[in-house]
């Protein structure tokens, strides 16, 4: 029996989507992995231990047939110093796995958030600890779907355009998870906002793999991933795009 996170969706040319097996094992042994490290601390910066997690890997399909590439040159990528999700403002540095960048809040005393790390491989982690939970109400456990949404969409593209400077090919895998969120609720904007959802009724989603191309339109590759958390607080899809998988401008 295979794991669901194990399936890979693969956008076909008519705008269906399949979604089937191929290097499933190591697929979802990258997935349990990197959820594992993440959890118990095995990551390049100091998160609380505490708060959810919104993470997004984006690996480069070479990775898996070749773990042990390492990028032409050792500085490359130091050369993109992207933004970790959700982020105002940041700091980088190199490390044994890459570089990484990362983001402070102005508590007493300061901690970090959120970071994201990119690896030799071309590959990248990043995780975010106050896209859900970023008030101190305990009472209010729900989050605004559609920022959530646009973080992942902004940080995949960026991503997707220094490609070139990582010299990385396509296609990648692009895995959402959810960590931490047994309780919380996803909330939409506007008319939509009173719609009451349901809670998050486990720990963890682990959202299954996608296959990504540089061609893509980022955010209608993304809906099935964004679909998978809304159907998961009750919602039939994410309200966030049109009847025909097109993301619904938003007020700013």
């Amino acid at each position: 029996m295979h794991s669901l996170d194990a399936y890979i969706g693969v956008r076909q040319p008519d705008g269906n989507w399949v979604f089937h097996l191929p290097m499933g094992a190591k697929l979802a042994r990258f997935r349990d992995e990197r959820v594992a490290a993440i959890l118990t601390g095995g990551i390049p910066v100091s998160l609380s231990p505490t708060l959810p997690l919104v993470v997004l890997h984006i690996v480069p399909a070479g990775v898996f047939a070749d773990s042990d590439r390492l990028l032409p040159s050792a500085s490359a990528p130091g050369q993109t110093n992207l933004p970790p999700l959700d982020a105002h403002g940041w700091d980088g540095r190199n490390n044994f796995d890459g570089y990484v960048t990362y983001s402070s809040n102005s508590g007493q005393p300061p901690s970090i958030d959120s970071y994201l790390q990119v690896y030799h491989t071309g590959a990248i982690e990043a995780v975010a600890a106050r896209l859900i939970d970023y008030s101190d109400d305990l009472q209010d456990r729900a989050f605004a779907g559609s920022y959530f949404e646009r973080q992942v969409i902004e940080t995949t593209e960026r991503y997707l355009q220094v490609t070139e400077k990582l010299n990385v090919q396509t296609p990648f895998y692009f895995f959402l998870s959810l960590l931490r969120v047994r309780g919380y609720r996803i909330q939409a904007d506007g008319r939509l906002r009173n719609h009451p959802g349901r809670e998050f009724d486990r720990d963890h989603l682990l959202v299954p793999a996608l296959e990504l191309t540089g061609g893509d339109d980022v955010p209608t590759a993304l809906k099935p991933s964004f679909d998978r958390v809304w159907q998961s607080g009750g919602w039939g899809k994410s309200p966030c795009y049109d009847q025909g998988g097109h993301r619904i401008a938003e007020h700013r």
